[in-house]
């Protein structure tokens, strides 16, 4: 009974234990990542899913990374090989000591040298002349930079500006600069410019020699192996005393494309090293996750004119962290009472507080609208209720799982160890009292011996001996 005690209190121990050891494995993996500068999100490009964020929604002065969406706007307007005449106005009305390419009055250049000049030298003059060619006139310019932000979804975004220097309510924040690259990288052409690590001028009317460029963004040329990393494919740079260093990379590894989005990092050793924190988390702890359309939620209606289903067209897809389940994921469904033809309804995909809390990853997922349709889909059967959320895909063995199943094999292996030489020990000790207990009951013995040799009167008798004593005294009366 001792032993089991022992052992049952041995076991409540162990179990507490293996449970601690592997909530800090758990805990330590989900929770590892951090950055120096003010504020940072990554996107993932595809779905636009946020994999983190810190102060996203914060304003702060963007600098040049406003080039991003003058060169959106360019190629949206217009083609590139359309020539642009650079007016004294664009090229004058800049302060002294900006970054330029020395655009004169009157010179003439295609459109594509000029985003050239935008993106890899940061060229304020070739901005200006961008925004006259595209609007007429600079003003008429950022009030289309303006409307296309309001039209992604950057609603903290006021530009007031083509080229970012610092100017009162010229600000964005770092999500809204998100949606920006987004929908700038979707755009035919952006990525020549956004991705180039060198590029040549020809010359021009004005300028008999050619100018030659390289990037500024450190991470994408080996020239400055300090900072290179090999999955940053694109990026654009931003820094004046108010902004301090701004930086929009993006990223590609195994047919993954990942946007970060820097801001307010105060040194290059921040800005490039949280770049590069940022996209390893992303590329590393995060798994693809694809859901088919006929297992999404969905609903259906008789009218008039036939059945009115809403219903998913696609297959949606998310990433989740690799230390979270579908039971980690809710499911939110807004579908009307009555079906429409004019109907809709949304699905919304988000990481349970709980979970999301422990995780630098931002909450919500996604969000999917379904619009009414005649035309269901063969295998788009309606359903009453909502369909359980699939299981996500198997978890690729990562390095860092490796070493994380290694670490708590580990550690039970030695857990189970120290239960064996527990046992082991408590059986030796009760031998070793049982043992003791046996010699101790042979030496009682032995003095009783001793004693009833010496004083064989004081013997206690048994009961046949009181007998046999009462027959000898009849017999001799």
């Amino acid at each position: 009974m001792f032993i089991l005690k022992r052992l049952n209190l041995l076991i409540y121990i162990t179990a507490l234990m293996i449970f601690a050891s592997l909530f800090s494995f758990s805990v330590g993996a989900e929770s590892g990542v951090e950055i120096a500068s003010q504020a940072a999100v990554l996107m993932d490009a595809e779905t636009g899913q946020i994999l983190y964020q810190k102060n996203m929604h914060e304003r702060y002065y963007p600098a040049s990374i406003t080039k991003i969406m003058t060169a959106l706007l360019a190629l949206e307007n217009a083609e590139v090989t359309e020539e642009v005449t650079c007016s004294d106005y664009a090229v004058l009305s800049l302060p002294v000591g900006t970054s330029h390419i020395a655009l004169t009055g009157g010179e003439k250049l295609p459109l594509d040298e000029a985003l050239y000049a935008l993106m890899l030298p940061s060229a304020n003059d070739a901005a200006n002349v961008i925004a006259e060619h595209i609007a007429g006139s600079i003003v008429s310019f950022v009030e289309m930079m303006n409307t296309r932000a309001r039209e992604l979804g950057a609603k903290n975004t006021t530009f007031v500006n083509a080229h970012g220097l610092s100017d009162d309510g010229h600000m964005t924040t770092a999500y809204d600069m998100a949606l920006i690259t987004r929908a700038a990288i979707g755009t035919e052409g952006f990525l020549n410019y956004f991705t180039a690590k060198r590029h040549t001028m020809p010359a021009t009317n004005k300028q008999p020699e050619t100018r030659t460029w390289n990037s500024q963004h450190n991470m994408l040329t080996t020239s400055t192996a300090k900072y290179f990393y090999e999955y940053a494919v694109g990026g654009k740079l931003g820094w004046t005393t108010k902004s301090l260093n701004t930086v929009v990379t993006l990223g590609e590894k195994d047919g993954r494309r990942l946007i970060c989005v820097i801001m307010r990092s105060q040194n290059s050793v921040d800005k490039y090293g949280d770049t590069k924190r940022l996209l390893e988390y992303g590329f590393n702890e995060f798994t693809k996750v694809t859901i088919p359309a006929a297992q999404l939620p969905s609903r259906s209606a008789e009218s008039a004119s036939g059945t009115l289903y809403l219903a998913a067209e696609n297959d949606f897809t998310y990433l989740i962290h690799n230390s979270l389940t579908e039971d980690d994921v809710t499911v939110a469904e807004g579908f009307p009472d009555t079906i429409e033809e004019s109907s809709t309804a949304t699905i919304s995909f988000s990481v349970k507080t709980e979970n999301a809390e422990k995780l630098p990853m931002y909450a919500e997922i996604a969000t999917l609208t379904l619009s009414a349709s005649f035309t269901p889909a063969p295998t788009l059967a309606p359903s009453a209720t909502p369909s359980p959320v699939p299981t996500p895909e198997p978890v690729p063995l990562t390095a860092g799982l490796v070493f994380k199943w290694i670490g708590i094999s580990i550690v039970v292996f030695i857990l189970l160890c120290f239960i064996v030489m527990l046992i082991i020990r408590e059986i030796n000790l009760e031998k070793k009292r049982k043992r003791e207990r046996l010699r101790r009951e042979k030496l009682r013995r032995q003095r009783e011996m001793e004693r009833m040799n010496r004083h064989p009167q004081s013997v206690p008798t048994t009961k046949e001996d009181e007998i046999l004593r009462s027959l000898r005294r009849n017999r001799f009366k």
